[in-house]
C-alpha cells in the first residue's frame, strides 16, 4: 500500500479499530469513554449475557471495550438458495415456521452458511460467487447471512457485535434442529475477515458443530487474544482457516500490514504465499478502479490481499481436483527452501473445499500449511522439491548465477524452463535444495533439463559448473525421480539433457 489512496483509507480503517468514535443508538449506551475501559454487561432474551470482563477485557489488543448492540438492531437476515431456487433467494426467518416450509430447505441435505465481514452485505459479488460454486459443486442448502446493520464504522463496535450476531446464528440453527428435524454435524459456515469470528462464537454454542473455514480471520482486536475471544479448534468438528494477509495493521507503524492474522486458528490453517502477501497485489489503484469501478477498484486496491482468500475458496470448489496441496512446515522460509517435502506423520492436505479429507493424528490442532499460488484464477500451481548436489572433483570451481530445469514425463509433456534457484553461490561439494513451482502439469518425469546461466559481473572465460545428480520430488503425486550427471560439466548458457536413474 503505497499509494496515496491506499495510505488513506487504510488509515481509516486502522483508526476506527483504535480510536473512540460515536454510537450511533442507545443500546447499550457508553456514557464515556472512561466506562470503555471498565468491564460492563449487558443481556438479551434467548441469547444471554455478554461482558467486556474476562477474556475479552485485554487493554492491549482491545483498547476499547463496547458491547454488542441488540439482536434488533443489528438485524441479520438469512437468504437460502438451492438447486431449485439458485437465483431468487428465500428468506428464513427464525421463529417463523412458515417461512422454512415454504422454502425449499431440506433438512436432509448438507447445509453451508456464507459470513461476510466487516462493511460488507450478504449480496457482495463474491458471497454469489461461492454460492453459485456451492450448488454446482453439491446439493447443498445454502444460506447467504447478511448482518450489514451491525458491521459499519466504527469497526470496535462492528467487532463487538461479532458476539451477538453469532448467538443468533447458533438460536438459528438449534430452532431448524427442533423444528424441522435439521442437525448441526451436517452445518458448514464459511465465515470471512469478522465472519469468521462470528462463525466461532456461533460454534462455541453449538457443541458437534461440523465444520467452520475461517477464510482471512480478521486480526485487528483478535490476534492474540484468548481462544473464547476469536476462532478457535473448538468451536467445531473441523476447523480450518486460510491466511492471506496475516501482518496485523495494529503492529504496524508504517500501515504496511494486513486485514487479517497470522496466529493459527483451527486445526489446520493455510498459508498460501506465506500468508501475508499475495501474488498480483500491486496493481495500481488507479488501473484497479478502471477495471472494477470504484466502490471495488478501490476496495481491491486497498484490501486485494485480505480479499484474495474469496476467489481462491471458490476456485477449491469449483476446481475441486485442482493442486492445492499444502505441506506442513514451520516457516514459509523453510518451505521456500525446499526442507518440508514430504507430508511426515501429519500428512497434508489441500487447502479450501477439500480440507477436511485430511486425517491427522488424534488431537492435532494448530497445524501450519503452506503452498503457493498464481495471482489468477484457478490459482493452482505444481509444487516440486528439487535437490541439487554439486561435483566435488578437482576441478570444480565455486560459481555464482541462475539454475534452471524443463521437465519431461514419460508420456512427453514438458514444462516451460522453470527457476531452481536465482542469484546463488555454488560449492562444490554443496547440497543445495529449493522449491520449485510450475503451472505446468509435468508428472511421472522421464527426463529433465538442465541450464545454468552465471552472474560474475568480470567473468572474461567461460563458467563452467559441475553437477553431480538431481533428485526431485513430485508434491502432487509424492514420487521421487533420480537424475544421475556423474560429475558432468556444463557451460554458462548451455544446457544438457538427463535421464531419470535407479542408481547413481
Amino acid at each position: 500500500m503505497t499509494t496515496t489512496l491506499c495510505l488513506i483509507l487504510a488509515l481509516v480503517a486502522s483508526l476506527a479499530a483504535a480510536l473512540p468514535q460515536p454510537q450511533e443508538v442507545k443500546e447499550p449506551k457508553t456514557a464515556s469513554n472512561e466506562a470503555m475501559l471498565i468491564p460492563m454487561e449487558v443481556c438479551y432474551d434467548g441469547l444471554g449475557c455478554f461482558s467486556t470482563g474476562g477474556n475479552f477485557y485485554d487493554l492491549v489488543r482491545r483498547p476499547l471495550q463496547l458491547l454488542p448492540q441488540s439482536p434488533e438492531r443489528i438485524g441479520p437476515t438469512y437468504a437460502l438458495y438451492t438447486r431449485r431456487s439458485i437465483i431468487s433467494g428465500q428468506s428464513l426467518v427464525y421463529g417463523d415456521k412458515s417461512s422454512v416450509e415454504k422454502s425449499n430447505f431440506d433438512a436432509s441435505r448438507p447445509t453451508k452458511i456464507i459470513i461476510h465481514g466487516f462493511l460488507e452485505n450478504g449480496s457482495e459479488d463474491w458471497v454469489n460467487d461461492m454460492k453459485k460454486a456451492l450448488l454446482l459443486h453439491g446439493d447443498y442448502n445454502v444460506i447467504q447471512l447478511d448482518w450489514s446493520r451491525g458491521n459499519q464504522l466504527p469497526y470496535t463496535q462492528a467487532t463487538a457485535n461479532t458476539r451477538v450476531i453469532g448467538a443468533m446464528i447458533a438460536q438459528m440453527i438449534v430452532w431448524l434442529e427442533a423444528e424441522f428435524g435439521a442437525s448441526r454435524t451436517s452445518f458448514h459456515l464459511l465465515g470471512h475477515s469478522l465472519g469468521a469470528h462470528v462463525s466461532g462464537y456461533a460454534g462455541e454454542r453449538l457443541p458437534g458443530l461440523a465444520r467452520i473455514t475461517g477464510m482471512d480471520p480478521a486480526g485487528p482486536y483478535f490476534e492474540g487474544t484468548h481462544p473464547e475471544v476469536r476462532l478457535d479448534p473448538t468451536d467445531a468438528n473441523f476447523v480450518d482457516a486460510i491466511h492471506t494477509d496475516g501482518d496485523s495493521l495494529l503492529s504496524s507503524a508504517k500501515l504496511e500490514g494486513g486485514f487479517g492474522m497470522m496466529e493459527p486458528a483451527g486445526h489446520v490453517d493455510f498459508y498460501p504465499n506465506g500468508g501475508k502477501k499475495q501474488p498480483d497485489c500491486k496493481q495500481n489503484p488507479i488501473i484497479s478502479i478502471i477495471i472494477n469501478g470504484i466502490v471495488e477498484g478501490s476496495k481491491w486496491a486497498v484490501a486485494c490481499d485480505h480479499l484474495r482468500v474469496l476467489p481462491l475458496m471458490t476456485s477449491t470448489v469449483m476446481h475441486y481436483q485442482g493442486d492445492y496441496k499444502a505441506y506442513p512446515c514451520d516457516s514459509y522460509e523453510n518451505f521456500k527452501a525446499g526442507r518440508c517435502a514430504t507430508c511426515g506423520s501429519t500428512g497434508c492436505a489441500f487447502m479450501g473445499m477439500r480440507a477436511d479429507e485430511w486425517r491427522p493424528p488424534t488431537g492435532t490442532s494448530g497445524v501450519r500449511m503452506f503452498l503457493d499460488t498464481t495471482g489468477s484464477e484457478p490459482f493452482d500451481i505444481h509444487h516440486y522439491a528439487v535437490s541439487v548436489s554439486i561435483s566435488d572433483v578437482s576441478d570444480a570451481k565455486k560459481q555464482y548465477g541462475d539454475l534452471y530445469l524443463i521437465l519431461e514425463s514419460e508420456t512427453g509433456e514438458r514444462s516451460s524452463e522453470l527457476t531452481v534457484f536465482s542469484k546463488e553461490y555454488m560449492y562444490p561439494g554443496d547440497r543445495r535444495t529449493a522449491l520449485m513451482t510450475s503451472p505446468d502439469s509435468v508428472f511421472n518425469l522421464a527426463r529433465i533439463t538442465v541450464s545454468w546461466k552465471h552472474r560474475w559481473v568480470l567473468a572474461i572465460l567461460t563458467q563452467r559448473l559441475r553437477i553431480n545428480r538431481i533428485e526431485i520430488f513430485e508434491g502432487l503425486t509424492e514420487k521421487r525421480s533420480l537424475f544421475c550427471a556423474r560429475d558432468v560439466s556444463i557451460d554458462s548458457g548451455k544446457s544438457i539433457t538427463l535421464g531419470r536413474s535407479n542408481a547413481c
